[in-house]
């Protein structure tokens, strides 16, 4: 609903931008709806375009052995939602972390960009601008304001400490406390039982082991567990005592917020003050306030304490502080007036000081343990919560394996779910950039929150918990326009910072996987529907018809504008782009095991880079070590259509005044795709040309279109025989080497195709000899035709260009003929 207020009731700096966006870059760039083409002829097999279903099957170990069977199901994703809104209307999507290349909570606009119409992107010029303006702000507000940005707990990783060490030590280091053993003690033997594994009275052992990290990945889960709380415990109290001591510093520093990775309980928030307390720090008695859910009065509740120059900490969590929530406050007129020598304007122009909003002093990011939070019913958790989180975190593993941006399995993904629902051990996701990468865009929106004012407190305090540091991106992040908080956050961190290469080829990686697998979808759709055609209406299958006529006559493009709206999306699958303008390209298939190109396993316009990807698969066992790259040659292909068009330039002619492109010589930016070319192009234009031979001799010859529609591309047509029965023909464009054992390879699929026909038999004719000695023989029709019976022609074309005057004297002899043929 809030997607839907903002869309229908945008506030007027939304309505402005709006206005900009539609007058500057979509006032000419209508979006369309997707015609009906788009439905049938794709072969999308995401979890975007298909949503999920799974089954989570439970058999109890009982005398009874009753099991329990839950389906989780979802068929409308949020990418077809915005898919869907984009393709209606005109729809601008603006957000800091939209270059976010993980889809883990966000869309995966990648596949949004490949099923939209029209989709338009923020010139680069425009991007330089705005780049250099965020540059400029937050240089001035460095100027203007002390960020003082920490990442607390780093000793807490140190090995062989008791727990009164590791708490003495963070304590003395972050915040220069000497605590005594009697202090330290006191504090332990305080800690809540609920955190500490088998216990029922409060309390932890000063001199007993504290396990870091690194100490406890082999200990028992409830032992580790005890560790791992107790870290993150005295982490918090460290950040609260900063925040106390800054206050005491400055008392306009008083607003505060700390996000927590599951919302504190009360027993904890008592320690937390019980412990503050013991170390003789002051601090008032609302000193805290909890929001545990999206309460807009209870956060506003805070805002006007704070507004009042009064201070308190807001604990909160992600779940609980939506994206929409602002985080700034409006301060008491009167007690700005009395401190503003305390606070820094960082752009007059922009400022009310009748009504002086300012952004909070300080805030504390608790590290993630996951990115969502795993299900769990044991029967305390509301069902229908629990059917939520399930399905989100479903959602996220088919995510990470659509979005190509792992290298995980299907397999993989079946683990991983497996042991989100607790029916194996374990729960790794850490070392997924995804996961690095939407931590990452997490921080921030977070950090956002406190860069909206130009009233600032003069100084600032931004921690972080220690653990986050081996969970974000920072390459992500250091490549990106990003907020002052932030770029200080990268700025004590550039050792973690690989080079510029690295981080711009693991792009390139994600973009070449996004693209190889359009091009391998496109040859899926092309395998697996051409067949099933016939069970389309008429009108679909003149579409089909237009969008192979389209094809044939651009087997190159400058643009993907040159398409037809109508045939935008469809068509678009199946060019692939080049790095630069060129006729040719390389890649690699294993020909024998995929005839239909559908599984190209690297593609690339460069040759050298093209072969470093084979001898990287080579290296990795995923191709033959005698495997070869493959090249798609325009201007080396067309040397066979030259010779036609020197013997027979009527055809060339001809086929120019319909707007065929011929010139192959030309470079281009994008190209068709392995499979478009092969089993589209080169099919097209055989049956092209075999339509304008029969129109120049007056065979009574009958396109694809003309075909019944339960015989719709069975064949590419048929003639009719001076005896009146059917004789279909089907053209192919295959190379000698195939030509050779055309009969042996197609002959019972097209049998198969013509007992199942109304026609009487059927005449298979290749395209072009290929190579002027071919063992392959005509097994043509000179004598009689009998019934559902399969002909043969090697070739229509002589290796010199002529046609073959033994195949087109017996086309004469035995087809009718008429004028009423093609053109």
């Amino acid at each position: 609903m809030q997607i839907v207020n903002v869309i229908l009731q945008p506030t007027n700096a939304e309505g402005r931008l709006a206005k900009y966006f539609i007058d500057n870059y979509l006032d000419k760039a209508l979006n369309l709806k997707l015609p009906n083409i788009k439905a049938s002829f794709t072969d999308d097999q995401t979890i975007y375009a298909s949503g999920f279903r799974l089954f989570d099957l439970t058999v109890s170990e009982d005398a009874n052995n009753n099991g329990q069977l839950r389906v989780y199901q979802q068929k409308t994703t949020p990418e077809q939602i915005l898919a869907s809104v984009a393709n209606k209307m005109r729809t601008i999507l603006l957000s800091s972390t939209s270059l976010n290349p993980s889809p883990l909570g966000n869309f995966d606009l990648n596949w949004v960009k490949n099923n939209i119409v029209n989709f338009l992107e923020i010139p680069t010029k425009l991007q330089e601008v705005l780049d250099l303006e965020n540059r400029k702000r937050n240089q001035l507000i460095k100027s203007k304001v002390k960020i003082d940005t920490r990442l607390t707990g780093k000793n807490l990783m140190i090995s062989g400490q008791t727990f009164s060490q590791a708490l003495a030590t963070l304590l003395r280091d972050e915040n220069h406390l000497e605590p005594t053993e009697l202090q330290l003690e006191r504090i332990l033997n305080k800690y809540p039982a609920r955190l500490i594994a088998n216990r029922v009275s409060n309390g932890l052992d000063p001199d007993a082991p504290f396990l870091c990290e690194a100490e406890r990945q082999d200990a028992d889960s409830k032992i580790s567990n005890t560790h791992f709380n107790f870290e993150r415990k005295i982490r918090l109290l460290s950040a609260i005592i900063n925040f106390l001591q800054l206050n005491q510093k400055n008392s306009t520093n008083n607003a505060f917020i700390i996000y927590t990775n599951a919302i504190i309980r009360i027993d904890e928030l008592n320690w937390l003050k019980e412990a503050i307390e013991i170390l003789n720090i002051p601090f008032p008695d609302d000193l805290f306030k909890v929001i545990s859910s999206q309460n807009r009065q209870e956060i506003e509740d805070v805002k006007e304490t704070w507004g009042k120059g009064k201070f308190q900490i807001m604990l909160t969590n992600k779940q609980a502080l939506g994206r929409g929530t602002n985080l700034q406050y409006l301060l008491d007129k009167d007690y700005y007036q009395k401190h503003s020598h305390d606070f820094a304007i960082i752009d007059q122009r922009f400022v009310n000081l009748n009504e002086p909003f300012i952004d909070i002093a300080g805030i504390y990011i608790e590290s993630l343990t996951h990115m969502f939070e795993n299900p769990n019913n044991n029967g305390t958790q509301d069902l229908d919560d629990f059917k939520i989180r399930a399905g989100h975190i479903i959602y996220e593993q088919f995510e990470l394996y659509d979005s190509n941006q792992t290298n995980l399995s299907f397999r993989d993904v079946r683990t991983r779910l497996q042991k989100y629902f607790g029916k194996i051990s374990g729960n790794g996701m850490w070392d997924l950039l995804p996961a690095q990468d939407a931590l990452a865009a997490e921080l921030e929106q977070i950090t956002g929150r406190l860069c909206r004012t130009n009233i600032k407190n003069k100084e600032m305090l931004i921690q972080y918990d220690y653990n986050f540091v081996n969970k974000i991106d920072w390459d992500y992040l250091s490549h990106k326009r990003t907020n002052v908080l932030i770029e200080d956050l990268i700025e004590q961190n550039k050792n973690r910072l690989s080079s510029n290469p690295k981080y711009q080829d693991r792009l390139a990686t994600i973009k070449e996987k996004q693209e190889l697998a359009l091009i391998n979808s496109g040859a899926v759709f092309l395998a697996k529907r051409a067949y099933k055609l016939r069970s389309l209406s008429e009108t679909m299958q003149y579409q089909w018809v237009e969008m192979r006529e389209w094809i044939v006559k651009h087997p190159r493009i400058s643009t993907l504008s040159k398409i037809p709206d109508h045939l935008r999306k469809t068509v678009e699958g199946f060019y692939y782009r080049l790095s630069k303008p060129d006729a040719k390209y390389y890649y690699y298939h294993d020909q024998e095991e995929d005839p239909d190109f559908k599984n190209v396993l690297l593609i690339d316009s460069e040759q050298g880079k093209a072969q470093q990807k084979l001898d990287y698969l080579k290296s990795q066992k995923q191709v033959p070590i005698n495997a070869q790259l493959t090249s798609l040659n325009l201007e080396k292909y067309a040397k066979y259509l030259d010779k036609i068009f020197k013997q027979n330039s009527w055809i060339k002619q001809a086929l120019l005044r319909e707007k065929y492109d011929l010139d192959f010589s030309k470079k281009s930016q994008w190209l068709l795709t392995p499979a478009a070319f092969n089993n589209l192009y080169k099919a097209a234009i055989s049956e092209e040309i075999f339509a304008l031979i029969c129109q120049k001799y007056h065979l009574d010859f009958h396109e694809m279109r003309e075909l019944s529609q339960n015989e719709f591309e069975r064949f590419d047509g048929f003639l009719k025989l001076n005896d009146q029965r059917i004789l279909y023909v089907d053209m192919k464009n295959y190379d000698s080497r195939r030509t050779t054992v055309l009969a042996k390879d197609v002959e019972k699929h097209i049998q198969n195709k013509l007992n199942e026909s109304t026609g009487n038999a059927a005449v298979i004719i290749n395209f072009y000899e290929f190579e002027k000695e071919n063992a392959y023989r005509n097994s043509g029709i000179r004598n009689e035709i009998n019934e559902k019976k399969i002909y043969y022609y090697p070739h229509l074309f002589r290796h010199n260009g002529e046609i073959d005057n033994a195949l087109l004297q017996d086309l004469l002899d035995k087809v009718v003929r008429n004028d009423t043929s093609k053109k």
